[in-house]
């Protein structure tokens, strides 16, 4: 009910409630953060009738930033008041911003119910990727039952059954829904457009993702001035740079990888962790990083050992880009 509080890094997967079958949110004040964080396989639960809200997240949130994350593969069962609730993420109250995530893969069998998003919040989404969601006969993508949805650079797009979007979407531009339901008419948006989306895998990061293969109409096709500020950052889902001079729509963008190699030397032990990416060596030594990406090594010596410095292609301050 009050203080800041920040989930990083975190998988939580194959819980169960009749309300956040993955994370339940009840916030007066102060902030929540959700970043590099998986979310799947979460259940709201049906009771005495009423219908599960929010299979991955229900939240009502003073403000709740959800950036970098996957939240995918929930379900939220069938019951009364279907029209209010959805498998994926449902706010109930608040403001949520929603940057460099991905919404894919949750269902509903309740066609008054949305399989992705529903919204009774003010909710801000800027270059996320909405896919695959389930509702049959209903909504697949995002349902504003009341409050305000605005959409930037967001892909919404092939939902495995149900529309992409109902009730009013206010767009600030460039975004690319793949049917007509999203209303899209500002500078830059692609209605029934082709997004051309990958299967939901490992493309880097620390947390799976949707790739733009090619034909997709979502390449090069961000606002620029969006991807460089703030939530955005000038990266991507993975924490990947979009600085290429065309950013691309949805959480990821299209860029050549190199391999990371990251090995150690001495008699002493401890670990070694990149940001961005996944090593956390001796286990994790080895990642793909997109092009243009500065990465940051951080070595923490065990005790009783000393960590003596970089060598290789990383400065001084174990960076490598």
């Amino acid at each position: 009910h009050g203080g800041d509080l920040e989930i990083r890094g975190t998988v939580i997967s194959n819980n169960g409630a009749h309300m956040g079958g993955g994370v339940y949110i009840w916030q007066d004040s102060d902030t929540i953060t959700i970043t590099d964080t998986t979310i799947s396989g979460n259940t709201a639960w049906n009771r005495s009738g009423w219908s599960g809200k929010g299979g991955g997240i229900f939240a009502v949130a003073n403000n709740l930033t959800i950036t970098h994350s996957t939240i995918s593969g929930n379900q939220a069962r069938y019951g009364y008041e279907g029209g209010e609730a959805a498998a994926g993420i449902h706010i109930d109250q608040g403001n949520v911003l929603i940057a460099n995530s991905t919404v894919s893969g949750n269902f509903t069998n309740n066609p008054g119910m949305t399989g992705g998003i529903a919204n009774r919040g003010m909710l801000m989404d800027i270059n996320s990727t909405i896919t695959n969601n389930t509702s049959e006969g209903g909504v697949g993508g995002i349902k504003r039952v009341a409050g305000t949805v605005t959409l930037s650079n967001t892909i919404i797009a092939n939902q495995a059954s149900g529309s992409n979007c109902s009730g009013t979407i206010t767009s600030n531009g460039y975004n690319l829904s793949s049917d007509a339901t999203c209303n899209l008419t500002a500078t830059g948006d692609i209605p029934s457009g082709t997004a051309n989306l990958g299967p939901l895998v490992d493309n880097g990061g620390k947390t799976l993702t949707h790739a733009l293969l090619a034909g997709s109409q979502a390449i090069n096709a961000g606002n620029n001035a969006i991807c460089a500020s703030a939530p955005i950052n000038g990266v991507d889902q993975r924490g990947f740079s979009r600085l290429d001079g065309a950013c691309d729509m949805g959480a990821f963008e299209v860029m050549t990888l190199h391999t990371l190699n990251v090995t150690t030397a001495g008699t002493g032990s401890g670990y070694v962790t990149s940001n961005p990416g996944k090593i956390d060596c001796p286990d994790i030594c080895t990642d793909q990083i997109g092009e243009n990406t500065v990465v940051t090594l951080t070595a923490t010596p065990d005790a009783g050992s000393t960590f003596t410095g970089w060598s290789g292609d990383c400065d001084a301050n174990g960076q490598q880009g």
